[in-house]
């Protein structure tokens, strides 16, 4: 089987939509102050929603398996050991700076033990220690319950059942928050979940959709002037919707439309198709990919920190807001490399040793 090329485009959005992130929550430096950057931020978690269900799709159809069940725990364990490490040591250090600068009762900080393993979703209450945690905890609750349908019923689940969740969980959130459904449907509980887990449930399948589209099309063959096309296309698309989120003041209006540029223009990323799509395949934006997700962990507790240390220091928002986002990238590169050293894996290795006897 031909292995799938990994592309390039989307590490780079990957790496821009976690710096938007990044600034949208520095929102905290600016108190009452409604002009701090990208004021609608919280739409770039889409796209990770998305890319995720385009990727759990290729992964799911790719092979036939004789147990689901054993699939769908090892593909979730396999996303959350990634996260362990980035996990523990954010955890660590808003721990270490809520003990500096806050108070919190013994019983809440044992209790805050569901934010770390990522319950929170689920409904298990207790002290936030890292807010963003929310899209994780979701982002596990929807693989678990769409993964081995998947597997299940294949193409049919997508053809099926994915347009349905999509119009019907969209018209839902819609009619019960407006048009800011997408901003508003994280925090909520309904009945059995948060609405954001509704929220991740319906972007995976938008994921599932677009892989589907595009397996369908992989033998149509563009000009050049057509790839060209396609590339405009799509970073055109994610232009505007970096542009309305930084200069809109009601940019909240538009979610389901900047939804649709998103998902548009993953649709045709993924195509492998654009003009760019060489050129971006490089060791450098990988990289740079590979910073997101532990920048979307450590985000808050740098800004958490920076907050209180910068407290009587004559500094304006906007430039507390870009240290926040060169100490995140530059501490996620660190904290990176650490966790892909020798000495790492070597410390892992004994660890293990002190603990799990080996067989003979």
């Amino acid at each position: 089987m031909k292995k799938e090329k990994h592309n390039g485009i989307i590490s780079l959005w990957k790496f821009i939509f976690a710096c938007v992130i990044v600034l949208f929550h520095c929102n905290t430096f600016y108190e009452s102050t409604p002009n701090y950057f990208v004021k609608g931020g919280y739409i770039a978690v889409e796209f990770f929603f998305i890319v995720s269900g385009f990727y759990m799709a290729r992964k799911a159809l790719k092979k036939q398996t004789k147990n689901i069940g054993k699939e769908t725990i090892e593909y979730i364990w396999n996303l959350i050991k990634k996260l362990i490490p980035y996990l523990t040591i954010t955890y660590v250090i808003i721990f270490i700076t809520k003990i500096i600068f806050e108070s919190h009762k013994i019983f809440e900080w044992i209790n805050s033990i569901w934010d770390l393993l990522l319950l929170r979703q689920a409904g298990f209450s207790s002290i936030i220690m890292n807010n963003q945690l929310w899209y994780l905890s979701s982002l596990i609750i929807g693989i678990l319950i769409l993964y081995p349908l998947l597997k299940k019923y294949k193409e049919n689940f997508i053809y099926i059942v994915s347009p349905l969740i999509v119009i019907l969980g969209l018209g839902y959130l819609n009619k019960n928050f407006g048009w800011r459904g997408l901003d508003q449907a994280y925090h909520n509980w309904d009945k059995i979940w948060y609405t954001g887990t509704i929220r991740a449930i319906i972007e995976l399948n938008i994921g599932f959709i677009i892989y589907l589209i595009n397996k369908n099309l992989k033998k149509v063959d563009y000009t050049k002037l057509g790839k060209i096309i396609l590339t405009i296309i799509c970073h055109s698309l994610l232009i505007t919707v970096l542009l309305i989120i930084q200069f809109l003041d009601n940019s909240k209006n538009y979610d389901y439309i900047m939804l649709l540029f998103i998902s548009i223009a993953i649709g045709v990323m993924t195509s492998g198709k654009t003009l760019d799509f060489k050129i971006l395949s490089n060791k450098f934006v990988f990289y740079l990919e590979k910073l997101s997700m532990p920048m979307y962990i450590n985000h808050v507790a740098i800004i958490v920190i920076l907050k209180n240390i910068t407290t009587n220091i004559n500094l304006l928002p906007q430039m507390k807001s870009i240290i926040s986002l060169i100490v995140t990238i530059i501490f996620s590169a660190i904290e990176t490399k650490a966790l892909n050293s020798k000495w790492y894996t070597t410390i892992k290795i004994k660890i293990k040793k002190l603990i799990i006897k080996e067989k003979i």
